[in-house]
């Protein structure tokens, strides 16, 4: 997927892209990405470790978040409304652990384009006989690609994080209930690793275009 970044990044900064994804099993307040020591070659991630390795600072220049499921439909236990409805109210939270204020907390919506989201029901056949009292709603979730940071949010040296997902209703369908794949969510951060001589011109830049 393309990305750009707000403003031009400072000459020789380097790009990464790390994501985590995790699975959502019944009831969630809170869904916790990024966590220290991942398990070596999993394909759910694709970070080394909590904190970042390197002696660059790691710059947040945009963040995506993304459904595992892009087709949810009902079945026992689920309703796809209901399971989007709770995405839509959730925030997500990026702070770090270095005693710094800054911090990312936006609504789960500035992410998922709910705006987009597809509903349509489907009769059920039996037999090859349409039985139209029985029917199945299908969602389908559209994803929007990552999100610009606005304004300078990085992690120091050996700085640690967290990425977390809150939930004001977490009644979610727990993970046997989904026959058809996982349900979850997979989170993935733009980092730019500059020293700290690009920080401070990155920073100025946003200064600028800030206005």
């Amino acid at each position: 997927m393309s990305f750009k970044a707000k403003v031009p990044l400072p000459a020789g900064v380097e790009v990464l892209r790390r994501y985590d994804r995790r699975a959502i099993d019944g009831n969630t307040s809170k869904l916790s990405l990024f966590t220290p020591s991942p398990t070596p070659n999993d394909p759910d991630n694709n970070y080394v470790n909590n904190p970042l390795p390197g002696a660059k600072n790691h710059v947040v220049l945009a963040m995506s978040v993304d459904c595992t499921l892009q087709l949810i439909k009902s079945a026992d236990n689920i309703d796809p409304v209901a399971v989007v409805n709770r995405l839509k109210d959730a925030v997500i939270k990026v702070e770090t652990n270095g005693g710094r204020e800054e911090r990312i907390l936006h609504p789960l919506k500035d992410y998922m384009n709910f705006s987009q989201t597809r509903a349509a029901v489907a009769a059920i056949a039996d037999g090859g006989t349409p039985v139209g009292a029985i029917s199945e709603s299908l969602i389908t979730l559209q994803a929007t690609g990552p999100r610009t940071i606005d304004n300078l949010f990085f992690f120091e040296p050996n700085e640690s994080f967290t990425v977390e997902v809150l939930f004001n209703n977490g009644s979610f369908p727990a993970q046997s209930d989904w026959t058809y794949g996982r349900f979850g969510l997979e989170v993935e951060l733009y980092l730019g690793q500059m020293n700290g001589q690009q920080l401070q011109t990155y920073d100025r830049r946003l200064q600028q275009a800030a206005g």
